[in-house]
Order: C-alpha cells, then sequence, then structure tokens
C-alpha cells in the first residue's frame, strides 16, 4: 500500500499474514497428521480407515517408520508457518520524508531483543533506486543502493515469487523515484 502527501509517503509491508501463507501452514499441518495417522495404523497393523480388518495395511518396517518421520517432520515445518504467522515476522514499514530528507525502513522480526528492526538513510545519501525486473513471470523486486548500507528491498523479496504483476511495483518505483527525485535504474 502506497500513500504519498506532498512532504511524506508510507509503503506498508504485509509481513507473514498473508492467505497464501494460512494456506499453506494448514496444508502442512493436515497433511503430516494425515501421513501420522497411516503410521500409527501401520505400527498397530490395523487399517483404521475401513472395518474390514483383512485390508492391506502397509508394513511398519521400513514404509511406516519412514512415514512417521515424514509425518514429524511436517509437523515441524507447519509449527514454523504457524509461528510466523502468528509474530507477523516481515511487517513494517517504509517512511519517506522529503521536508527533512530522511527515509525510515521499519521491520519486525522474530522475538527477542532485536525484534523491532529500524533503518534510516539521508535521501542524499540514496545513490540509486534499483528495480530488478524478471522477464519470465514478469515480477519485479524495488532496491534502494545506498552509500553505505549497499542495497536495501524497499518491497518484499517474496513479491519476486509471488507472481505479483511487475507495472505495479514498477509504478510504485516510478513514484518513489519522482518523489524522492533520485535516479531509477532498470535491471532485467
Amino acid at each position: 500500500m502506497r500513500r504519498f502527501q506532498e512532504d511524506a509517503g508510507l509503503y506498508t509491508i504485509p509481513g507473514a499474514r498473508k492467505p497464501i501463507n494460512f494456506f499453506w501452514a494448514s496444508f502442512t499441518l493436515l497433511g503430516s497428521l494425515g501421513v501420522l495417522f497411516i503410521a500409527a495404523s501401520s505400527y498397530f497393523g490395523r487399517n483404521f480407515f475401513s472395518l474390514n480388518s483383512s485390508d492391506f495395511v502397509v508394513p511398519f518396517l521400513p514404509q511406516g517408520a519412514t512415514l512417521t518421520f515424514y509425518g514429524i517432520a511436517g509437523l515441524f515445518e507447519s509449527f514454523h508457518w504457524w509461528i510466523l504467522i502468528f509474530w507477523n515476522v516481515g511487517r513494517g514499514y517504509n517512511l519517506y520524508n522529503n521536508k527533512i530528507g530522511m527515509v525510515w525502513l521499519f521491520r519486525y522480526g522474530f522475538p527477542g531483543e532485536n525484534r523491532c528492526i529500524l533503518s534510516h538513510v539521508r535521501v542524499e545519501d540514496i545513490l540509486a533506486l534499483q528495480f530488478y525486473a524478471n522477464p519470465e513471470p514478469r515480477t519485479g523486486v524495488l532496491y534502494m543502493y545506498t552509500r553505505e548500507q549497499g542495497a536495501n528491498p524497499l518491497t518484499p523479496v517474496d513479491v519476486y515469487y509471488n507472481r505479483t504483476p511487475r507495472a505495479s511495483v514498477f509504478q510504485t518505483a516510478s513514484d518513489l523515484a519522482a518523489f524522492l527525485d533520485v535516479p531509477l535504474e532498470i535491471i532485467v
């Protein structure tokens, strides 16, 4: 989301609470529980899905043990997704102020002593905005290149992989370059 006024602009970053992350966290949780259910039925030698006990059951060694390992690994992966969503890692904003000539980049990280990440740059230290365009899926990501800090991503890097239309990221890049009065480099 972009909001530019006369002297200030705000660009919000969504973080981990996106519908696609809820989908994958739920999908991984349900899939791993299903795999663990089949592994348990293999261990007990009964097919829990059928009332007929003569149905084929996966032998516990080696297939059932392997399914147990994959089920537990899937639970850990799902737990990781839900923790990211709960803590909303990556959420933040970019604040641009032309009146005092500063740019602030604020992000939430993992909980702890340094959960809140705040970086600030003077506008005169910005060498260029770099728009990396990926030609195949027609997406892109925007970086701010500075003297001291190098390249800082201004749009989420996962936007590059989420198939966000390149036109919207490029529109953000051109609006920001005009607002900050810095050059815009397009890298294909």
